[in-house]
């Protein structure tokens, strides 16, 4: 049953950077309590049979958990839609909270791949999801660094 009051939210989803195989819950927290709240990512409405699908849980509370954030490779289809089996929770995720006085439309939450890469530094390997610091002399160059996926490598211009 839907109240007749207009909803208001109390707490609205917020954007993420997410390591690949990590969890991520959205919440959104609406007044009054009794509002029902759906969810879409990129325009569509993710159904519950959906959600169930790709790995998201859509609670009573409000919330959208993902248990094991997923990303398809650059080539592929960036969409929760499914990709011959496979599917992405990159994308925009909004909430809207839906009573018999109307509807409202959260601001959007892009949940986005955290690029995790490795960087040699002499016999250790770090990750890019540890810190650190390293000091440099100054040194007039022509070559400046940049950074892949797999190491750090130097290249002219």
């Amino acid at each position: 049953m839907t109240s007749s009051t207009v909803p208001r939210f109390t707490v609205e989803p917020q954007s993420s950077v997410v390591r690949t195989g990590s969890s991520v819950a959205l919440t959104c927290a609406v007044e009054p309590q009794t509002a029902n709240i759906r969810w879409t990512v990129n325009g569509s409405t993710i159904s519950p049979q959906a959600a169930r699908r790709r790995g998201i849980e859509l609670t009573r509370g409000g919330q959208l958990v993902i248990a094991a954030f997923n990303r398809l490779s650059s080539s592929s289809s960036s969409s929760v839609s499914a990709t011959a089996g496979r599917f992405t929770h990159d994308g925009v995720y909004q909430c809207a909270a839906v009573t018999q006085a109307g509807v409202i439309v959260s601001s959007e939450a892009k949940l986005h791949t955290a690029c995790m890469f490795r960087i040699l530094y002499g016999d250790r390997a770090m990750h890019s999801a540890d810190y650190a610091v390293a000091r440099c002399p100054s040194v007039r160059s022509s070559v400046c660094p940049s950074v892949t996926r797999r190491h750090i490598v130097y290249r002219n211009g």
